[in-house]
């Protein structure tokens, strides 16, 4: 099975998995109180899933670092997996909320 098969079947076991995680979430989060003010809640380009399915895929390789790793294997590689991908800078910045779904598939 050749890694692109291999990335594909994590990311459906992956986007399953979110789609539950984040139901989960949406039912125990309580309501602001007093907060009136409105917050920006832009949609990204790549889904958490991916997001999350591209960081795990920098562990199947022996890339020299991330950066290399996002920008010459799922930038330039799986492009046509990851149609949408984000500049670098951009998906470090959105990286970071998917460490606790992270957490929570080393449960699984």
């Amino acid at each position: 099975m050749d890694l692109k098969h291999q990335i594909t079947n994590i990311f459906v076991q992956i986007d399953d998995f979110y789609k539950e995680f984040e139901a989960q979430i949406k039912k125990m989060k309580l309501p602001a109180l007093g907060d009136s003010k409105k917050r920006r809640n832009r949609t990204s380009l790549m889904s958490d899933s991916e997001i999350i399915t591209s960081m795990i895929g920098f562990h199947f390789g022996a890339p020299k670092t991330f950066k290399h790793y996002y920008k010459e294997i799922v930038c330039g590689y799986w492009k046509d997996l990851f149609s949408k991908s984000l500049s670098y800078n951009r998906f470090i910045e959105l990286q970071q909320r998917s460490f606790v779904v992270l957490q929570n598939l080393e449960r699984i």
